[in-house]
């Protein structure tokens, strides 16, 4: 309900919404938002004169989410009097322990003073709310409060945060953050952890000018208004490499050097070097120890090269080089080479040397331009153990391929594949072509003569087998399997064909 009298221009009325959908409001409201979820009960009052409004807000939200996180018993209690905000109460809980408090007041042309208190916030909603799709756990605790005016803000910012990131973890995250005259100066942001009674680290430390945040891809500024930041990384350490990846068991091995970032966030600008000598990384599942890692890359300007990543795996080597252009932060020009030379790997899936050399880079499929990984990989005399296919549908990224299989004479398969148990030796030359998503497949690998298949748990001896790389849009082979086996005085034939999502089983006897 709502009147006004268009002679004195004063306004009178109220709105009450009950179990309103925020998303919808705010669609209706033409505000983009992929944040928040959940329904809105509140009262609103409206009073004063069209030109100089006053109203109050009081509401509550049981249950909703933001950035797909838990947030309950959200209490609002917002005042607007002359031209002024006052935040009486906006907080709530996230999750099992989080709480959120924030309280002040916002003059519309003039001062500000907001305080915001944080705590035991699940780690997980910074990286969704970024958009990024990052495993996380931990809390995180922030204080913040903000003054000064609109047009001159000045503000301090603590966080403090425990937890781990992609299944592993780190002993603290600080950052410090003040923002005056226009610029946000990082006073201090770093994550260590303690490994072995030693401390490692990586720290951030500069400015961010407001300016640089919002210019224009190619706008210049002169220096005092462009990014300032210095990554250092003189206490880092391999140790840290679980928190980037849950492959990975642990690492060990000492990084130097820093980067040092300028231009626009649209722009940036890195220079710099990192380095490592004799370092190590055990990756879950291999018993073999990544060796002897040596690592230099270059930073300059708007290109990012590995003059040298190289390392052992037993008395095996391989080495990576390669680099790429970012301008505006766009990848392009990018060209690596990987070489492995009779690396003596002991894992689940693969036992013995392993050889590749491989190129990426660039190409262009049906006029698209694309990634494209093309080489080769040699094997013999080693142990194949197939892994199961995942389970999530997730696509793999598109890239285009033009990769060869070349088997020696003494690979033996022995996994669990398609129903079937099977201990065989296999040889052949399968080669991949097309794309990830729509490849296109060529070649035969065949099964040596005296393996066995292990089929309703019976143990079949294999007589021939065939795989056939024949189809269309998929990597899976036609098979082609005969083998038998003898219960007292019959013997069963098993026959196998087709591909293994359709695979036709045949069992006879006599």
């Amino acid at each position: 309900q709502l009147s006004t009298n268009l002679d004195n221009e004063m306004v009178i009325g109220e709105a009450d919404v009950v179990n309103a959908d925020i998303a919808n409001m705010l669609k209706i409201l033409a505000v983009d938002n992929e944040l928040v979820t959940g329904k809105l009960t509140s009262k609103i009052l409206i009073g004063g004169t069209l030109s100089k409004l006053r109203g109050s807000l009081e509401g509550e939200i049981p249950q909703g989410t933001f950035a797909t996180h838990d947030i309950h018993d959200i209490k609002v209690a917002i005042n607007l009097l002359n031209n002024s905000v006052y935040i009486n109460q906006l907080e709530g809980k996230q999750g099992d322990k989080g709480e959120v408090n924030l309280h002040g007041s916002a003059q519309l042309d003039g001062a500000l003073d907001l305080t915001l208190k944080a705590t035991d916030l699940e780690l997980g909603i910074f990286s969704k709310a970024a958009g990024l799709d990052i495993e996380t756990v931990g809390t995180a605790n922030v204080g913040a409060k903000v003054s000064g005016t609109f047009d001159d803000p000045f503000g301090e910012v603590l966080v403090t945060a425990t937890g781990g990131i992609r299944g592993s973890t780190f002993d603290l995250l600080h950052g410090h953050f003040l923002l005056k005259d226009r610029r946000v100066n990082v006073e201090e942001l770093t994550v260590t952890r303690e490994l072995a009674g030693q401390t490692y680290g990586a720290k951030l430390e500069g400015f961010i000018p407001l300016k640089a945040v919002f210019a224009r891809s190619k706008e210049a500024l002169p220096d005092n208004e462009q990014l300032d930041l210095t990554l250092s990384l003189d206490g880092a350490d391999l140790s840290l490499l679980p928190v980037m990846s849950k492959m990975i068991a642990f690492g060990v091995g000492e990084l130097e050097g820093s980067v040092k970032i300028t231009g626009t966030a649209a722009h940036p600008q890195f220079n710099g070097q990192i380095a490592m000598n004799d370092g190590s990384i055990k990756v879950k599942g291999m018993k073999s120890l990544i060796e002897h890692i040596n690592i230099s890359m270059l930073f300059k300007d708007e290109s990012f090269s590995i003059e040298n990543f190289s390392g052992n795996v037993g008395s095996g080597t391989f080495a990576l080089t390669g680099g790429f252009n970012f301008p505006g932060l766009t990848v392009k020009d990018y060209n690596f080479d990987f070489a492995a030379v009779d690396l003596d790997i002991n894992s689940d899936v693969y036992k013995g040397l392993f050889n590749a050399n491989f190129n990426f880079t660039e190409g262009e499929y049906r006029r698209r331009a694309l990634p494209k990984l093309s080489g080769q990989i040699n094997i013999d005399k080693c142990r194949v153990s197939i892994p199961s296919l995942p389970d999530d549908d997730e696509p793999l990224p598109e890239i285009i391929l033009d990769v060869a299989l070349n088997l020696g004479d003494k690979v033996h398969l022995y996994s669990n594949m398609f129903g079937f148990k099977v201990d065989t030796y296999f040889t052949g030359n399968p080669r991949f072509e097309g794309t990830t998503r729509d490849p296109k497949t060529s070649g035969l690998i065949t099964v040596k003569r005296g393996g066995t298949l292990t089929y309703l748990e019976s143990v079949f001896n294999i007589r021939e087998g065939e795989a056939h790389f024949n189809q269309i849009g998929t990597f899976f082979p036609t098979l082609h399997f005969s083998a038998d086996t003898k219960i007292e005085r019959t013997q069963i034939f098993l026959r196998v064909d087709g591909s293994p999502d359709n695979m036709k089983i045949k069992l006879t006897s006599n």
